[in-house]
């Protein structure tokens, strides 16, 4: 199928529900051991034409890379340099994005808090910087994008205390966790980031050694995402306390 003969129906018909294809992709890629399913997806994206107001099939390949990554990083058979590869190639993408919006620096925010777990002494603290400086921009261009709040409040439960990390965290998460709950669903725009919310908001009420919170707090996560492990994990944990 030539560019040419890609129509504009062709193009709404990739990006809608997009975001469900491309985990549905990952899940298959860990059942046959290949990402075969993210790449046909990657290479649909790169036919579908380019919108004057934001590049979303970029974002959505950026995000597919990303996936690969997760699957090369958690697969049987570890492949972490193309894992990184991915990472850093999606990164380029969304960097090289004109007229970014809070949803790519937020995107670029997350994928770089992913790439930390490879780096390595000092480099730490100027990597993990970026993650900082994206996820503010992400909160600077739009304080009502629930991702926004949800990047930021990850970097800051993984910030270490004697830096003053953990302070903003279980804030930034009730603040994505509401603004989650009060969004209007676009099968073409990103919705990412709830369930972490939960799984988040679950550790630092056990941190906090309050237990009646995680539990409400993992029963409401469950109906809402019945089939996510971490969930599951959390709810068969909490039976327990």
């Amino acid at each position: 199928l030539s560019s040419s003969s890609f129509s504009q129906n062709d193009s709404t018909h990739v990006l809608m529900g997009i975001e469900t294809k491309i985990s549905n992709a990952l899940n298959g890629s860990f059942g046959c051991g290949s990402p075969e399913g993210l790449d046909i997806i990657i290479d649909e994206l790169s036919r579908v034409e380019k919108s004057k107001d934001h590049n979303w099939p970029t974002y959505w390949t950026a995000y597919s890379k990303f996936y690969k990554a997760i699957f090369y990083s958690y697969s049987e058979e570890k492949k972490i340099e193309e894992a990184q590869l991915e990472i850093k190639i999606a990164l380029g993408m969304l960097d090289d994005l004109k007229n970014k919006n809070s949803e790519d620096y937020a995107l670029m925010a997350y994928l770089q808090s992913f790439s930390l777990q490879w780096v390595k002494g000092i480099s730490i603290i100027k990597e993990s910087g970026k993650s900082e400086k994206w996820a503010d921009l992400a909160m600077q261009m739009d304080d009502q994008n629930p991702r926004a709040h949800f990047v930021s409040g990850s970097y800051d439960y993984h910030k270490p205390s004697f830096v003053g990390g953990g302070k903003k965290a279980k804030g930034l998460m009730n603040s994505a966790l509401s603004q989650f709950k009060h969004a209007i669903p676009n099968p073409t725009l990103p919705s990412w980031g709830m369930s972490d919310c939960y799984t988040y908001l679950i550790r630092i009420a056990m941190d906090e050694e309050d237990m009646d919170t995680a539990k409400k707090l993992s029963a409401e996560g469950l109906a809402a995402f019945p089939e996510d492990k971490d969930m599951i994990r959390f709810h068969e944990k909490l039976a327990s306390k």
